[in-house]
């Protein structure tokens, strides 16, 4: 699990905690609303212990951070709002959201921000904003303006877009890999580019709480399956994810549904519950997925053994 700074350890939570809270005075506010040390609310939550706004539930913490990133766009309010859809607390978790309030944080400055967005699963550019973001005198279009995908940026790229509709996605170098190799096993670029973009947001560093890693976010597992060597190389990382899509593809007859549950859940949890899990990280995915792609039947090579587990 990762863990806000001051946070990670239970003891040394507490102990920040009491050092933080003095006689009863947990939170110190500055006259502008932000608090003077941003995590003491989520630390006193997580021992139950009081607060100067009497905050007692994580989705309080959430309403009230959420204000403070909104009005104040105080960078620490929006890293607190990413951790918390990161972990689920005071909201469902949405990776998306996590990202997009990482990204937001990263951008007023804060320091951590950069390092947890890289690791996160999520893609900002597919995150909507909550409604408590968006500010009453501002048109809803400004403020849920998507976030580009942080490699893109950090690339600056200027280059044309490719559409596939729905899809827009950058037509840098991640697409001309793609484009280069998905030829070879037999998969449309359209498909490998819409996973591309929801597994990883085109991050080539991105790293899930799983440890799936890169742009096709690998497990160690599937590396090994498929030869990669190296998953944070794009090149590698993308041919060992075409090698599973095209073996996936076999196994499950073209059928993309069952395809997409598979690469997120495991072929076995597919066969388990004989069709898509019951999973609603798994069934969110597929949705996620279909709106950059379409299609429902994905063509499969016949002649494949899917017995094998290493294909050629």
């Amino acid at each position: 699990m990762w863990c806000l700074p001051a946070f990670c350890h239970a003891e040394q939570a507490k102990l920040d905690a009491q050092s933080q809270m003095g006689q009863g005075n947990v939170l110190r506010q500055k006259n502008s609303g932000a608090l003077s040390n941003p995590y003491i609310l989520l630390v006193s939550l997580a021992f139950r212990t009081p607060n100067d706004l009497g905050i007692t539930t994580y989705q309080q913490a959430y309403d009230y951070y959420c204000q403070q990133a909104r009005d104040a766009e105080d960078p620490n309010a929006q890293f607190a709002m990413g951790w918390l859809y990161s972990m689920g607390k005071g909201v469902d978790t949405n990776h998306d959201l996590a990202a997009f309030f990482f990204s937001l944080a990263e951008k007023h400055g804060h320091r951590e921000a950069g390092a947890w967005l890289v690791k996160t699963a999520g893609n900002p550019a597919l995150a909507n904003p909550p409604a408590c973001m968006e500010k009453p005198d501002v048109p809803v279009e400004s403020v849920k303006e998507p976030v580009q995908p942080v490699a893109e940026v950090a690339k600056n790229e200027k280059e044309e877009t490719h559409n596939s509709a729905p899809m827009t996605y950058p037509k840098g170098p991640i697409y001309r890999l793609v484009q280069k190799h998905a030829p070879s096993y037999d998969i449309e670029v359209d498909f490998a580019m819409a996973v591309i973009a929801v597994e990883s947001g085109f991050n080539p560093n991105a790293r899930s709480p799983k440890n799936a890693q890169g742009l096709m976010q690998l497990l160690p597992e599937t590396q090994a399956r498929f030869s990669v060597k190296d998953a944070y190389n794009p090149e590698q990382n993308i041919k060992g994810g075409l090698s599973y899509l095209r073996w996936l593809l076999a196994y499950f007859k073209g059928d993309i549904e069952l395809v997409l549950a598979a690469y997120n859940a495991g072929e076995n949890n597919v066969l388990k519950y004989r069709g898509i899990p019951p999973f609603p990280e798994t069934q969110n995915y597929i949705k996620r997925i279909s709106q950059y792609y379409k299609k429902k039947q994905h063509d499969y090579r016949h002649d494949l053994d899917t017995k094998r587990t290493v294909l050629p």
